[in-house]
């Protein structure tokens, strides 16, 4: 994926169930948007990695495997992790029983779930199989025809 022509991602919104050392008041909203980002994905948006690492392809979950390491936002540190270093940390997220997942990374808030107000948000590594929402930036050079062709034709993973 490293020389894809285009950055892949796909997104929804999932729950953050226990995050050590933060205590969830009585209705508060854990809900936060989640997408899935190739190789690229930052850099393409103009984002950074602020504090920790970005994705490595060891990183990427087989297909049918949930992901077992994240990027979150600066705002979703903020939230859940305020004066303390997020990066190491585990959280349960996907389900309450579910496996914890480990924050390898911080990056600059955007936008991308609503334009209203700024949302926790984290990354994870794409994955191989499954549906995905597409972004495509082509490469300069890369005519809007093949960037058709790539996106019509299989995912190689």
């Amino acid at each position: 994926m490293g020389d894809a022509p285009m950055l892949w991602s796909g997104g929804g919104w999932n729950f953050v169930f226990d995050v050590p050392g933060y205590t969830f008041s009585e209705g508060e909203d854990n809900t936060t948007w989640g997408s899935g980002a190739a190789a690229g994905y930052f850099e393409t948006l103009g984002l950074r990695v602020t504090t920790g690492r970005n994705f490595s392809e060891s990183d990427r979950p087989k297909s049918g495997e949930l992901a077992r390491v994240i990027i979150i936002n600066e705002h979703m540190a903020r939230h859940y992790f305020a004066g303390r270093d997020p990066i190491g940390q585990y959280i349960k997220m996907y389900r309450a029983d579910g496996p914890a997942v480990q924050i390898i990374g911080v990056s600059r808030d955007m936008r991308s779930a609503t334009l209203r107000t700024q949302r926790d948000e984290y990354f994870r590594p794409a994955a191989i199989g499954g549906w995905s929402i597409v972004v495509a930036r082509p490469k300069a050079g890369v005519s809007v025809d093949t960037a058709m062709a790539l996106m019509k034709g299989p995912v190689k993973g």
